[in-house]
């Protein structure tokens, strides 16, 4: 941001060509719009968005003249950086992959199986934590000693929402554990933490709705 900022200035303090200039401020004005728009959306997740982003940055803070030459060091580390993080990239969208292919998984132990695969490799992704998650709380519903089931669904739901806590869905698959366990009053809580999340979403107004009358409640 100072490098922009600084570039930026240079620019329009001391650039002598009106389009260039004019050029800077619009990419200027576009970054600050994404920016905010970013505040309160995840645009910036996207990676199309993301590069247009990169690229009125450096739009915006173009020098006016040829960077001086640098060494060899600053282009060495430079490239080492690009490469890590490339892998580190790699390793995400590989995560990713593991975790569609958990999804696709008939429902019960190759589902389960694959989705602690995933959380094995990958225990960033939040999704793939519900997805466990999930899959230990139907076996945990279907089976009558299912009370270690539940347990490890609850911890693996618990774990979800730390990474992503204001997930109304894993709220609400929590407030089904809960229950499952004996926990009314935390079922309550849970799936009024999802209403207050999400108070549109229709699917988790149903399960609400499901769970109040098997609670015999209003």
């Amino acid at each position: 941001a100072w490098a922009v900022g600084r570039g930026l200035q240079d620019r329009l303090r001391h650039g002598r060509d009106p389009v260039r200039k004019a050029l800077a401020a619009g990419a200027a004005a576009a970054a600050v719009a994404l920016g905010i728009h970013s505040l309160v959306d995840f645009n910036l997740r996207l990676p199309a968005n993301a590069l247009a982003f990169a690229t009125l940055l450096g739009v915006a803070a173009a020098p006016r003249e040829h960077a001086p030459r640098v060494g060899r060091l600053a282009p060495a580390l430079a490239a080492g950086t690009l490469l890590a993080l490339a892998a580190l990239a790699g390793w995400r969208a590989a995560g990713a992959r593991a975790l569609d292919h958990a999804e696709r998984q008939p429902p019960g132990d190759r589902r389960l199986a694959a989705a602690d695969r995933v959380v094995r490799r990958h225990p960033y992704l939040a999704e793939a934590w519900r997805l466990r998650g999930a899959a230990h709380l139907l076996r945990g519903w279907r089976s009558p000693a299912g009370a270690p089931a539940l347990e490890w669904a609850a911890a693996d739901l618990a774990q979800a929402l730390r990474l992503r806590p204001l997930w109304a869905e894993a709220w609400a698959e929590l407030a089904w554990t809960r229950f499952a366990r004996g926990d009314r009053d935390g079922a309550h809580a849970a799936f009024a933490r999802a209403a207050a999340l999400d108070p549109t979403h229709a699917g988790l107004g149903r399960a609400r709705a499901e769970f109040l009358a098997r609670a015999g409640e209003r």
